[in-house]
């Protein structure tokens, strides 16, 4: 994938896909979860069924003064600033793979334009995915708030539609459906705690603003298809520094 593909939007929206970061345990990274050598088709043989998946139960996280309350996977809360608005809670078997629970929060001006959003999300592998776990490339390990997390900042335009399906195209359409509307080019900051060892489960936290304050677009960052870097470290580090001040996590 070229650069210019990686941040775009339909990438960089879709930070949290589910295939993009399956790996099989002791086996190199992979989009489908280990398996032996597979004996030649056979025309006459009948297709097992797919499994059928007991539909998602309600979130069972609790949100009261735009503070996320989750009791399990992880005990933690998760606070995002007073005038943020709350647009509610979605929970659902993504892809038929993952349990997946989202709470959206948008800041926007009198015209419901977006100036920044809040999607925190609660993930984990199905009972029926046993070999499959969460590996995420690139970005930075840090310790935050005392849990160990992959920290990587992006930007991109918001034009290109998010995948069919993903968690991406929920929030989106949730923003939508809301009345509000996106900037046409955004930064932001993804925050990916994994729960344990088995890295089956996982928190992920994106930071979202309008790109627009800085004066650039995502065309101005990208100079013969390659990132450029001064001007993107320029962005950045203030970018992860205003994310931390506006997201707070703190035990249950």
């Amino acid at each position: 994938m070229n650069l210019r593909a990686i941040v775009t939007a339909s990438s960089l929206l879709a930070f949290n896909s589910v295939f993009a970061q399956v790996v099989a345990p002791d086996a190199a990274t992979t989009s489908a979860p280990a398996s032996s050598p597979k004996p030649a088709p056979n025309p006459a043989a009948t297709p097992a069924p797919k499994p059928v998946l007991a539909p998602a139960p309600p979130p069972e996280r609790t949100v009261k003064n735009n503070v996320v309350t989750s009791l399990r996977d992880p005990a933690l809360n998760i606070g995002v600033p007073k005038n943020a608005t709350y647009l509610g809670a979605q929970r659902w078997n993504l892809f038929d793979v993952a349990d997946c629970e989202i709470h959206v929060f948008v800041e926007a001006d009198a015209a419901r334009r977006v100036k920044k959003y809040y999607w925190i999300q609660f993930e984990g592998y199905l009972p029926s995915q046993p070999n499959f776990a969460y590996e995420h490339k690139g970005g930075a390990q840090k310790m935050i708030y005392g849990l160990d997390m992959n920290v990587r900042a992006r930007f991109g335009p918001t034009a290109e539609k998010p995948q069919v399906g993903s968690d991406s195209e929920r929030v989106m359409k949730m923003i939508a459906d809301a009345g509000y509307t996106l900037p046409a080019h955004i930064i932001n900051v993804r925050f990916i705690h994994l729960l344990d060892e088995t890295k089956r489960r996982e928190l992920m936290v994106i930071y979202t603003e309008d790109m627009a304050p800085t004066g650039l677009t995502s065309d101005d960052l990208i100079v013969n298809d390659r990132v450029d870097e001064k001007k993107w470290a320029k962005i950045e580090a203030p970018l992860i520094r205003r994310a931390l001040a506006n997201v707070k996590m703190f035990k249950s």
